[in-house]
């Protein structure tokens, strides 16, 4: 039986139908099927049957459908967001925040790979030094830096001052000029940064009073420290280098077309600071224009002049961009006026005035004085009054306005302390009428000024304006007649 069943099953594998047969034989099943239709009762009980069986043997196999479609625009949603959003987000972070690190890490690491030219470079590590110094800024003025966050930032501004010397070295040699161009404009950078820190917002003190209990520091140590130590360190690897007038003019002509970009985005600015700023341009002017005329006759004149345009016009640049809304740091000390010939004039002559005012205020109050005073005392006033000319004999010799205005205000300085010695000495201080060689009387004011600057703004209001800061600087015979007297 055996045998039989395997030679069946061998006699079937050679048993097959033509093409012709199972054509006919589909046609009888299907015709057999419409003439013999199943009935409906067992069609329904067929169906509740199917219905009723139990799915467990298709649980492994169950289907499950993934809306790609929609996974994949929640995941462009997703990208958009941590990759545009995140980051715009992160730019306006402070060191502490949980953004600060994909601002300093992401946003300006990317930024620094997409920065290919070397001066470009130099450029952006001054803008990062730039971005350390007004954070700092901002939390000293809130209160909030640490001696820890103080640390960081001080760690950040030598880091990219470093990259920054790093790519003025690789352009030295290539081109030491346009190397040592990029280092003034960065030496001035970090001059004007340092300033701000130094001055401070007005409201400093304030809030480093008041931050004490809390461990708050003033930035003006660390920081300040750091950029004084960068800034000794690097001056003397680059001193020897002088730039050439083509490029210094080229570059500075770079510098003049930003300035006035600049101003023009500074009209919502109060008048007085739009009208500083416009000053501070047209002395750059003045300046490129005496560059020009000496150029011919006194070529390394001419490049001296440009080098003091170029630190003062980017120290404008820093105040505009930086500086200007904030009031961070007087203008005045980060760029002083250049004066005129005509402002020069007039600032001499109210310095003359001022001091033939003093002077004849002093002797008229020694006039008044009776037996009883000290002759001692006399003498060391009448000491004070000879030194006073011999500073006035200084400014007549010299025709330097510097050395003039330093004698000068060495002169008025001397003569408040006089007059100061006279008043605890209770000899009143008589107001004297002054008449200068050329010029009309002036009646001064009753009272004795203890400052030098109200009193020259006194007499001429236009000095005032062109140069609103006065220099305090003694020289030491004037202090040797104070103490003396």
């Amino acid at each position: 039986m055996k045998r039989f069943s395997e030679q069946f099953h061998t006699k079937s594998k050679s048993v097959s139908m033509s093409s012709t047969e199972k054509q006919e034989l589909r046609e009888r099943l299907v015709s057999y099927m419409e003439y013999h239709p199943l009935p409906a009762e067992r069609k329904s009980a067929q169906k509740s049957s199917v219905a009723s069986k139990s799915p467990v043997l298709h649980e492994a196999f169950k289907t499950v459908s993934i809306p790609f479609s929609l996974l994949g625009k929640f995941s462009a949603v997703a990208a958009v967001f941590v990759l545009t959003l995140v980051p715009f987000m992160a730019e306006q972070s402070v060191p502490g925040d949980a953004l600060y690190a994909v601002k300093v890490q992401f946003n300006e690491e990317v930024r620094s790979t997409l920065t290919f030219d070397s001066y470009e470079k130099v450029e952006w590590e001054t803008q990062r030094v730039n971005r350390r110094m007004a954070e700092a800024r901002l939390l000293e003025s809130e209160g909030r830096l640490t001696d820890a966050v103080e640390a960081e930032v001080a760690q950040a501004v030598r880091m990219h001052t470093q990259n920054a010397r790093a790519e003025i070295q690789s352009m030295r040699a290539v081109d030491a000029e346009e190397a040592k161009i990029a280092s003034i404009e960065f030496d001035s950078n970090l001059e004007a940064q340092a300033a701000s820190l130094k001055e401070g917002p007005e409201n400093a003190a304030l809030a480093t009073t008041q931050a004490t209990s809390v461990g708050i520091v003033d930035a003006s140590n660390l920081i300040v420290q750091t950029v004084d130590e960068l800034r000794a360190l690097y001056d003397q690897a680059s001193a020897s280098t002088t730039p050439s007038y083509d490029k210094l003019s080229a570059r500075v002509e770079q510098n003049t077309t930003r300035l006035y970009e600049l101003s023009e985005e500074l009209e919502t600015l109060n008048p007085n600071t739009k009208k500083n700023v416009t000053r501070r341009i047209q002395d750059i002017n003045r300046s490129v224009e005496e560059a020009i005329i000496q150029a011919p006759e006194n070529e390394s004149t001419a490049q001296d002049i440009l080098i003091d345009v170029l630190k003062r016009s980017q120290k404008l640049i820093v105040f505009m961009t930086d500086f200007a809304e904030s009031g961070t740091i007087d203008i005045e000390k980060l760029v002083p006026v250049i004066l005129t010939s005509d402002e020069e004039v007039a600032e001499i002559t109210a310095y003359k005035k001022e001091i033939a005012r003093k002077q004849a205020e002093i002797e008229a109050s020694l006039s008044a004085a009776d037996s009883e005073t000290s002759s001692d005392f006399i003498e060391k006033i009448e000491a004070g009054l000879i030194q006073i000319e011999v500073l006035i004999t200084k400014t007549s010799e010299s025709n330097v306005f510097a050395e003039i205005k330093t004698y000068s205000i060495a002169a008025i300085e001397l003569a408040d302390d006089l007059q100061l010695v006279l008043e605890k000495n209770n000899l009143p201080v008589i107001v004297e009428p002054v008449v200068l060689p050329g010029q009309a009387t002036s009646t001064a004011s009753s009272t004795v000024s203890s400052s030098t600057t109200p009193a020259v703004a006194t007499t001429t209001p236009a000095v005032a304006t062109t140069s609103p800061a006065v220099s305090t600087s003694t020289p030491p015979a004037a202090a040797t007649s104070t103490a003396g007297a």
